[in-house]
């Protein structure tokens, strides 16, 4: 999931196959409409939720990550640090299940598009972004972050790929596939996250104090505003 972020909108044309079969209702509440997403290890689903009458994303393990189970094991640590941040600028987590050996996480649904594919869309025009665009999506991804932070939670893969505009420019941090939960100790932490926002102590495989963990993100938080701001 670090190089590959599932980006929800649009969806493809066509993907309607995967683990969970569109049409079914999941826990007898959700009822799976359209796959949103791809990514390398899992799949994003538009379902919605009948008792309460809301559209949600569903992401599920591609099957043939099931039975590896360090990789499942991060993708429930991965709903377990959603679901314990509560945030406006954070994607929140519903409910978790299993659907036939593929384990699933509900989450809000934003319809909208990443800050990456603003970025894009403006080079494609030859244009830049406005400052004033750039600020107003980079505070809310800090305050999004710091509330990751203060509940003992890295991140480990911010980008623009992962930071998604809502109605009414709404930003929020999503894709926690990549995160690791502060234990306290100094270790020399796994290589893991896209390259090209990556901090060079985490290259350099230096020992990391459990205080400056959160400083990766940082630190790519940066590379990613250079980026808004240079295309």
């Amino acid at each position: 999931m670090g190089s590959s972020s599932e980006a929800w909108p649009p969806p493809p044309r066509g993907a309607n196959e995967g683990p969970i079969p569109v049409g079914i209702t999941l826990d007898n509440k959700y009822l799976v409409r359209q796959v949103l997403g791809k990514g390398s290890m899992g799949m994003v689903y538009l379902a919605r939720d009948v008792a309460l009458e809301r559209d949600v994303a569903v992401k599920v393990f591609l099957p043939r990550y099931s039975a590896d189970e360090k990789v499942a094991k991060r993708f429930r640590r991965e709903a377990v640090a959603m679901a314990s941040v509560r945030h406006d600028n954070v994607v929140q987590i519903f409910a978790f299940g299993d659907y036939d050996g593929h384990p699933y996480f509900v989450m809000e649904y934003i319809p909208g598009h990443t800050v990456a594919n603003l970025v894009e869309s403006a080079n494609d025009r030859g244009e830049q972004l406005y400052f004033d665009v750039v600020l107003g999506i980079l505070a809310q991804v800090c305050r999004g972050l710091d509330a990751v932070h203060k509940c003992r939670i890295v991140h480990r893969d911010v980008k623009p790929a992962n930071m998604l505009i809502g109605p009414r420019f709404r930003v929020a941090v999503m894709d926690f596939g990549l995160v690791e939960l502060v234990q306290g100790a100094v270790s020399v932490r796994d290589l893991a996250g896209t390259p090209l926002y990556l901090a060079p102590e985490l290259i350099r495989r230096e020992p990391v104090a459990e205080d400056k963990l959160y400083l990766s993100d940082i630190y790519a938080l940066g590379i990613s505003t250079y980026e808004m701001l240079t295309g």
